[in-house]
Order: C-alpha cells, then structure tokens, then sequence
C-alpha cells in the first residue's frame, strides 16, 4: 500500500473511534447513491438522514427516464446525467501535461 492510500486508511480508522455524524443526503434516489450511503453508514462513519421525495416512480427510475417522481409527489425530482469518470480523465490529463513546478 502506497503512503496516499495509509494516510486515507489511517483516517477512516481514526473516523471508526468516533461517533457517526449526522450526515443529511439530499434526494438519494437512485442505486449509486444509496450505494454511497451504505457504505459510509455500514462502518458507522455516518448517520445519514435521507432528505428526498415519498413518492418515486420505481419503474420510470427503473428504465432510466429523466423524470422519477410520480404525479403526486409535491416535488419534481429529475435525473441529470452526468460524466465523472470524463470529466476525471480530463484534470488527470491537463495536470500530467502541465510543466513541472519546484514548489
């Protein structure tokens, strides 16, 4: 194990001493971020209180659809698909190919 990934595990073991915190999660409404969720909760690093819409449409949710909340959800909740991993290897290339600097 490299230093960067000790020092991340010395964190999170330092993190297990303590008391979870109370974490809100804003519309977890999808697998990924409930996934997210679990894994930080399951340690007890978080307690997470879940902040989203009662009513989702499971099968809309289910086929991808944009829109996820039913008609009689007081809030519209919609799905912004997004490109992380992209967006990653993008910061990784321009700083790998920036000049070096002596600070």
């Amino acid at each position: 194990m490299d230093g960067h990934h000790e020092k991340y595990q010395r964190l999170i073991d330092f993190c297990r001493t303590l008391p979870p915190t109370p974490t809100a999660i804003s519309h977890p409404c999808d697998a990924g971020s409930l996934r997210g969720v679990a894994e930080a909760a399951g340690p007890g690093l978080i307690q997470p209180i879940l902040v989203g819409p009662r009513a989702l449409d499971a099968h809309a949710n289910g086929q991808g659809r944009p829109r996820i909340s039913t008609a009689a959800s007081r809030v519209s909740t919609w799905v912004i698909p997004t490109d992380e991993e992209l967006m990653i290897a993008q910061h990784t290339r321009r700083l790998v190919a920036a000049p070096a600097t002596t600070e």
